[in-house]
Order: structure tokens, then C-alpha cells, then sequence
């Protein structure tokens, strides 16, 4: 007798191999039988007609704090998520020390989904006590894994200083990284993109990884430019991995340059080349043509640029992502709450400037934390990604709020519909095998980030599992109505306790 059984369904294990009409059994939280012979247990689900897989695994999600902020932000849930990895783009709150906390908060909270709430940051400046607060707090949905954020790591040691670091100063990043390696992390993030991520060198990136191979952990990277310089970005990231020998994978591989449509099988030849030259190199996408990310994009690195430069050269960012039509305002933290949903073409309009200047007096009036959605990218090269054996799918996004969601602006759907929306296309466009499909968000990802005995259904290992009509599943978020639950997710349990029933 087991404490569940799932029963007729369609079982993909996660390894790729064709689904098998098959029975599992569970007990005390993991698989305890997989098999064609009746079974009975004191709770059972019908599966008869569904698909039966591990449960999703989202290794690039932004939520490190989101469990502290109250229950029923289950909208990774929802997709059939059973782990989320936080930390990602080089942003986390740990580690920190308490010289730095002014500088940590400000960094946390251009994070969106959290600036709104007033953190005592010092309760969790490490990753064990965050994980020791989350615990307490008792309201995650799903399970947290995290990476550590490099520009934590820096600004702890070195604030948002705009210059090399000198040999100590790496040393004393390298000791706060093996601390939080210890407290569990599975590894650091970059976010070479954003202060204070962009003075970093890749000498400094390479000292750290060193830290992350001793580990046996992974590094993910937002790189350094994903529009004109893609190619030299992901040349960066080779090196670091070819130099430390450490596991990296760049996240949310994307092409944001309209002038750079088109290369996505130039841009693979060289991922595929470095893996054969040993080059431990993996990476993933979210199934959108639109990224989402902070305004702040727009404005030049750091320089002393007069105002009429400084116009010249955020018209030359917003038309290099396609143009102000294809910039969306999703959150402007409570600053212009009016043109949240608006494109920049329209936000020109209303406010009768050009959309360079709408830019800075949206930043203004927002005290900076303004978020944003870049309709930047070509379905083709979105689509080809997506067929690739090489990758894996990740949502980039936050677990939200289902209810509540005002203060929360008009996110990107992404935090909402990602995996259906992966299952859907796949399902309508024959991208690929089902089988194949299910491996890129379980088995594969599960692998790639040391999630030991997930991802995968097997006898022995923990009893995450998502059961989904595979003929209905399908996203139902949009960029205009981003709230809403997808269709198709029947059951969602994670160590074996059902956290979505029929």
C-alpha cells in the first residue's frame, strides 16, 4: 500500500526515452515503484489520458525573496514548476555585510517584485540565513535553489566602484563565494550588463569561477551585450569557461539587435565548437520574442556625456531593439502608474516629446525602477533556439500573485505561461518529440545545475511530478492581461505532497 499512486498515465521520465502507459507508486515523498502492474495506494489519481512527467525545473527565475512577502505567489506553481533557481543576473541580496547595506538595498530593489517591501536586509545578509528565513516564513509554493549574484559579491567588498579590483579585493570575493558555496549555493550569476557587473573583467570573472569549479558548481551569465557585440559576449564567456574549467551557461540566449536577425545558426556553430574543444557550455531561453528588463538599458555606460549626447545615444539604443513602437512601460514602481502597458511611440504622444526624452523623464519620475518590455527579437531565430538539443528552456521571471496584482504593474507573461506556452509550441508546431520537449525542462536542467534526484522519474528519487493534458495545455497570459493561470496543468506534487489537484 503507498501513500499515492498515480495511475494509466502516460509516463515521460524525463530522459528523453518514448512515454510507457504505466503506474507509479510513492512513499514517504519519493518514487517507490514505476511499473505496468496494478497497484493501490490510500490516495490515488487517475492519469488516464494525461502525461505524467517530472515536475518542471526552472533554473532561471528572480524570486530570492518573494517567499518573504506572503503566500499565493504561485504563479511558477501554476505552470507545473516544482524548482526554481534564484539568483540569477548577477543579482541577489546575499552575501552582504552591514557597511554595505545602503548600497545592497538600492542594488535589490530595482528588482520589482520586491521593492516595494522593506526588507531588514541584515536578517538575510547570507545565503544561510535567507534560506533560514524563507524556512520560518513557510510561504514558498515551490522549492528555492539559488545561485550567488557576482554584483552582490562586489558591491560587499567593493561597493559600486567603477574600477579592476585589486588582488586582496578579489581574495576577499573569492572567501564570501566559498562561504556561500557552503551554505549550499549552486553556484554565481553575472549580470555583466548592469552596474556593478559591468567593471567587472573577465580576469575577475575567471578568479571566481575558479571558486565555483573547486565546488563542482555552474556559473550562468547575462552577458556583457546581446544586440551588436553578441558574438564577442559569448566569446567571453567561452574563455571564462575554457580558462577555469568551471561549467557555464549563458542565460536567455536571445539576439536583441534587429540588424543581427538571422545569425542564430552562426551563433550555435560557435556554442557547438567550444563544447567539442571541452568547453563545459550550456544555455537558455525563455519561447518569447520579447525580453524584459529595466529602462536603464537605454542609457550609455558611465562617461560625461552633455544632454544632447545623452539623447543621441538612447535614440540609438531604443532603435538597435527595434524601435519605440516595440518598447513596452511595464512598472514604473508607483511613478507614472498612467502609461504602464504604453509604448514609448504612444508615451511620445501624450507627453508631446521625442522618445529619447520620454525615456529620461519616465527614469525621473520613477526614481529609476522602471521595468520595461523589449519586443526585440525574431520569431525565427526564437524558434531555432528552441528546436536545438543543446538547450534548455527558463522562464526569467518571478513566482507572482494571482490576486493583488496591482501594485505589480503589467509584467511580462513570462512569469505567467512560459512552460505551456514551450508544450504548446512544441505540440503545434511539432518542434520536437514530446519526449524530447519534457527532458529540456526536467532531466536536462535538473543535470546541468546538480539537482540531485530531480528531474527525472525514477524508483529512489523525490516524487516531483506535473501531470498535464497534453492536447489542451497552453499559456493564456499576454503582454496586455499578463494575470492569468494557463490551462492544461492538472496536478503539480512536490515530494510527493499535492500541491495542485484537478
Amino acid at each position: 500500500m503507498y501513500d499515492l499512486v498515480i495511475l494509466k498515465g502516460s509516463v515521460a521520465d524525463g530522459t528523453g526515452k518514448d512515454s510507457e502507459i504505466l503506474n507509479i507508486g510513492i512513499r514517504g515523498g519519493r518514487i517507490a515503484a514505476i511499473t505496468g502492474e496494478k497497484i493501490e495506494g490510500k490516495k490515488a489519481i487517475d492519469a488516464s489520458g494525461l502525461v505524467v512527467t517530472p515536475g518542471f525545473v526552472d533554473i532561471h527565475g528572480h524570486s530570492d525573496m518573494v517567499p518573504l512577502m506572503g503566500k499565493g505567489y504561485d504563479s511558477k506553481l501554476c505552470q507545473g514548476v516544482t524548482t526554481e533557481v534564484n539568483g540569477n543576473c548577477g543579482l541577489s541580496p546575499v552575501p552582504s555585510i552591514s557597511e554595505r547595506m545602503k548600497e545592497i538595498k538600492e542594488y535589490v530593489d530595482g528588482d520589482f517584485s520586491v521593492a516595494m517591501k522593506n526588507f531588514d536586509y541584515l536578517k538575510i545578509d547570507s545565503l544561510e540565513k535567507l534560506k533560514k528565513a524563507v524556512e520560518e516564513a513557510g510561504n514558498a509554493d515551490l522549492r528555492q535553489e539559488y545561485l550567488v549574484g557576482a554584483g552582490a559579491i562586489r558591491i560587499a567588498v567593493m561597493g559600486f566602484e567603477n574600477r579592476k579590483a585589486a588582488k586582496e579585493e578579489l581574495e576577499k570575493m573569492q572567501e564570501l563565494l566559498v562561504q556561500e558555496m557552503e551554505a549550499g549555493a549552486l553556484g554565481i550569476s553575472f549580470g555583466l550588463i548592469y552596474p556593478p557587473g559591468n567593471f567587472t573583467d573577465t580576469d575577475e570573472i575567471v578568479s571566481l569561477l575558479e571558486v565555483v569549479k573547486r565546488y563542482e558548481g555552474i556559473a550562468s551569465f547575462h552577458m556583457r551585450n546581446e544586440g551588436k557585440e553578441l558574438i564577442k559576449s559569448i566569446d567571453e564567456v567561452i574563455e571564462a569557461g575554457r580558462r577555469s574549467g568551471a561549467k557555464v551557461n549563458i542565460s536567455h540566449l536571445k539576439i536583441m539587435d534587429k540588424n543581427q536577425w538571422g545569425t542564430a545558426e552562426k551563433i550555435l556553430e560557435k556554442i557547438k565548437k567550444a563544447q567539442e574543444d571541452g568547453v563545459k557550455l550550456t544555455f537558455d531561453q525563455y519561447p518569447y520574442e520579447a525580453s524584459s528588463t529595466t529602462l536603464q538599458v537605454l542609457l550609455p555606460p558611465e562617461g560625461n556625456f552633455s544632454r544632447e549626447e545623452l539623447l543621441k545615444e538612447v535614440g540609438k539604443r531604443i532603435e538597435s531593439r527595434g524601435g519605440a513602437e516595440r518598447i513596452v512601460i511595464a512598472c514604473t514602481s508607483g511613478g507614472a502608474e498612467d502609461i504602464e502597458g504604453m509604448n514609448l511611440s504612444k508615451i511620445s504622444e501624450k507627453w508631446k516629446m521625442p522618445s529619447e526624452e520620454a525615456v529620461l523623464e519616465i527614469l525621473e519620475k520613477s526614481q529609476g525602477k522602471v521595468s520595461a518590455v523589449y519586443f526585440s527579437m525574431d520569431e525565427e531565430d526564437v524558434e531555432f533556439f528552441l528546436r536545438c538539443r543543446e538547450s534548455m528552456v527558463a522562464s526569467d521571471g518571478y513566482s507572482y500573485p494571482f490576486e493583488d496584482t496591482e501594485r505589480f504593474g503589467v509584467p511580462h507573461p513570462r512569469s505567467f505561461g512560459t512552460f505551456p506556452r514551450f508544450l504548446r509550441m512544441v505540440r503545434e508546431k511539432n518542434l520536437m518529440k514530446l519526449e524530447e520537449a519534457v527532458a529540456k525542462i526536467t532531466s536536462i536542467p535538473a543535470e546541468t545545475f546538480n539537482l540531485s534526484q530531480r528531474g527525472e522519474l525514477k524508483v529512489g528519487n523525490y516524487a516531483d511530478i506535473t501531470i498535464f493534458d497534453y492536447e489542451k495545455i497552453r499559456d493564456c497570459a499576454d503582454f496586455q492581461n499578463p494575470f492569468q493561470k494557463p490551462e492544461g496543468i492538472k496536478y503539480v506534487l512536490i515530494n510527493g505532497e499535492i500541491r495542485i489537484g484537478d
